[in-house]
């Protein structure tokens, strides 16, 4: 207070005391308001650069999905595709068509086992009826022998 020019009054010290608190509260409150501030500013720059790198990355996927979809409708519409397909038909056709003669005999050949296994079942199941129907058959002559001697016996038991 000895630096303090003016009325040296008492009054005069307690408003000269109070505009000093007074400045140095705004002091502590603009500081922290300034920090504050910048703690924003600074949380906004990193979330907007964040932001702007997953933009551009997203953006850069998105221009290659559609270069590449160009470049295949351009090599469609050309026929590369079909084109190197018949070349390397054109090329691998002596093997392509001994693979499929190959199939064909290994589909033959199972047509002919199927066949095979099919006659030999149809063959033992008619065995199994001749064998049936003659054992029946015999069965059947017993029963009619006895039954024409039947007449004979009643002549001769008496």
């Amino acid at each position: 207070f000895q630096k303090v020019k003016g009325p040296k009054e008492p009054c005069y010290y307690q408003h000269v005391a109070a505009t000093r608190i007074q400045t140095l509260v705004r002091g502590m409150f603009g500081k922290k308001r300034v920090q504050l501030l910048k703690a924003i500013a600074s949380k906004f720059i990193t979330d907007l650069t964040a932001n702007f790198w997953k933009e551009v990355d997203r953006r850069v996927k998105a221009a290659i999905k559609v270069q590449s979809l160009r470049r295949m409708y351009l090599v469609r519409r050309k026929g590369l595709i079909a084109k190197m397909k018949l070349e390397h038909l054109g090329k691998c056709g002596d093997k392509i068509i001994f693979v499929q003669a190959q199939f064909l005999k290994y589909i033959e050949q199972n047509k002919l086992m199927i066949g095979i296994m099919a006659d030999s079942e149809t063959s033992a199941a008619t065995h199994i009826q001749a064998v049936w129907r003659g054992y029946l058959a015999r069965r059947h002559y017993e029963g009619l022998c006895e039954e024409a001697l039947w007449t004979m016996k009643g002549w001769f038991e008496y």
